[in-house]
């Protein structure tokens, strides 16, 4: 076996250096994109990351999720504290303290939020490294095959998107390549220990995204294709229970509140149903979410072993390649996939490529396939780029900041996608209904457990509100259509006190159709602004603004 002089593996370590600065000049500049937020529902890991001091992390963030973005928060508000010489301000009500500044200043929580994906992303990429050392130890140029699988993860578009919205896609990858790692280095459960770390990592990542449960799934599976089920049993159920009981845990609400959890889950399964993603269009988004040239390296290997029939695969990438042709299998099926859920995966799928690029005799062939790559991946980044700088996510708060007075109510028919603080009047508004939503579920004689699972967001949102004591000294009044109906919000503000009406187009919901009717007789049209979220590429969600007519 050749050896690698020290002089072209200090090389490779430059040009992986090079791969991490041109990740960072990709990523860092949209750090402060959004308003705060890029889609509809990135709030509920803020909301999470406050309620889960006081033991009530809502159930569409994991307990660990939840604490991750919790300590996160927490450092913020210190930071302000020392940077403003305030530090005598910290007391028994720090958790509280700090929502209130959240409230009237949520950018530095978000952006801290993001430095800190920032940086666990790219400690998975010297992760990617590290396994890419693991598979291709007897490899002579083992170090430039990893830095290529390495620069391939940090120039993946996904990883943009990851770490800009409030998804747990990010730690669940860094905590998934724990996994495989530890797993190739038990040398398939020989070394128990490993084997364990294996279980407890993949654990991890599973608590943060339920996705992640495949690689501990198809580790299972692999540990029978390598041992057989008659001498893998006993490793198989070891494994995988350690893993699923690592995983109750980590999420919390699966232990502690499995029904809540499970309502939870079907309604993830509902929300992403994405009726209007056609069969088969989950096999153009695993072609482009993994880099177009992956898949066909992954499958010609196989070619390349047949018409080779003399040259032995070596263990471990005959395993990462059984893993990642599960893995491939599983997202072909899911015909609302999305490219970002690969995430986890794509470390396994990069170095497995990357070993067959290995393979080619010709050393100008790999030469030039290891270029078009790293040109795919780089103009998917700079498209990922221009999509959210084309995103016009500040229109409606910047609208509402020049046009309209503390006093002047704003009713939104669409997503709450407005994040500004809110006024004294309106906190007292918006308790007023979600505490006739709780007691109009006892006057109907609603079973407890069912009110348990219905109505806990209007709990959380009580419990937030209550955190700032309902007041606020600066602020405006608006309310929305999911989380303020109409109806009951009238009993303290009359639809004829509304100043301003903003619509999202084609919000379809019931009795949405007739106050909409109503709304258009009584305002007048003013102008369109977008808002976080819709889909990638669109600027945003529209909303159509309209101002009460002049008497």
């Amino acid at each position: 076996m050749q050896k690698q002089t020290p002089h072209l593996w200090l090389w490779s370590l430059a040009l992986l250096a090079g791969f991490y600065l041109l990740s960072l000049y990709f990523k860092l500049p949209l750090l402060y994109i959004g308003a705060p937020y890029t889609t509809i529902d990135d709030n509920t890991l803020y909301e999470a990351a406050f309620l889960v001091w006081f033991g009530e992390a809502p159930p569409q963030r994991t307990y660990v999720e939840s604490w991750l973005a919790g300590i996160s928060v927490l450092l913020t508000y210190l930071g302000h504290l020392i940077g403003t010489n305030q530090l005598d301000q910290i007391g028994l009500n720090v958790v509280a303290d700090a929502y209130r500044l959240f409230t009237e200043q949520p950018d530095p929580f978000v952006h801290n939020y993001r430095l800190l994906m920032l940086a666990i992303d790219l400690s998975s990429a010297g992760l990617v490294y590290l396994l890419a050392l693991q598979l291709l130890e007897q490899n002579p140029r083992k170090h430039w095959y990893a830095t290529l699988a390495s620069g391939l993860f940090l120039l993946s578009y996904n990883s943009i998107w990851c770490y800009l919205v409030a998804r747990p896609d990010t730690a669940t990858a860094f905590f998934s390549l724990i996994g495989f790692i530890c797993y190739y280095r038990s040398e398939f459960g020989k070394h128990l220990l490993w084997l364990i770390a294996t279980a407890i990592a993949l654990g991890i990542a599973t608590g943060f995204k339920l996705h992640a449960a495949m690689a501990a799934v198809f580790i299972t599976l692999d540990l029978w294709r390598h041992h057989g089920l008659r001498h893998g049993l006993l490793t198989m159920l070891g494994f995988s229970s350690l893993a699923l009981v690592t995983f109750l845990v980590a999420t919390g609400s699966t232990l502690f509140d499995p029904l809540l959890y499970i309502k939870l889950r079907a309604l993830n399964i509902k929300d992403d149903a994405s009726p209007w993603i056609q069969w088969g269009e989950q096999i153009r988004v695993v072609f482009e979410g993994t880099g177009w040239l992956i898949i066909p390296l992954l499958a010609s290997i196989l070619w390349h072993f047949r018409a080779n029939a003399a040259t032995k695969i070596p263990e471990k990438i005959k395993s990462a390649l059984f893993i990642s042709g599960l893995f491939i299998l599983v997202f072909m099926s899911i015909r609302q996939l999305r490219a970002y859920w690969m995430l986890p995966a794509l470390p396994l799928f990069y170095v497995v490529a990357v070993y067959q690029l290995s393979q080619f005799r010709l050393k100008s062939l790999q030469f030039s396939i290891a270029l078009l790559l790293l040109g795919i991946f780089s103009f998917q980044c700079l498209q990922q780029v221009k999509s959210f700088e084309d995103a016009r996510y500040n229109e409606m708060q910047d609208w509402v900041k020049n046009n309209v007075a503390p006093d002047e109510p704003i009713y939104i028919i669409g997503y709450d996608t407005l994040f500004l603080p809110c006024n004294n009047e309106c906190l007292g508004h918006r308790k007023y209904v979600l505490e006739r939503l709780l007691q109009q579920a006892l006057a109907d004689d609603e079973p407890f457990t069912l009110r348990h699972i219905r109505l806990w967001e209007e709990r959380a949102r009580l419990k937030l509100i209550d955190m700032l004591n309902a007041t606020s000294t600066t602020g405006y009044s608006y309310y929305g259509f999911n989380q303020t109906p109409a109806d009951i919000l009238s009993e303290q503000l009359p639809v004829s006190a509304w100043q301003y009406v903003f619509i999202m187009p084609n919000f379809d919901r019931p009795g949405v159709d007739q106050l909409v009717a109503r709304i258009k007789t009584e305002f007048d049209y003013v102008t369109r602004v977008h808002a976080p979220g819709g889909k990638a590429g669109t600027g945003g969600l529209p909303y159509d603004i309209y101002k009460r007519k002049l008497p």
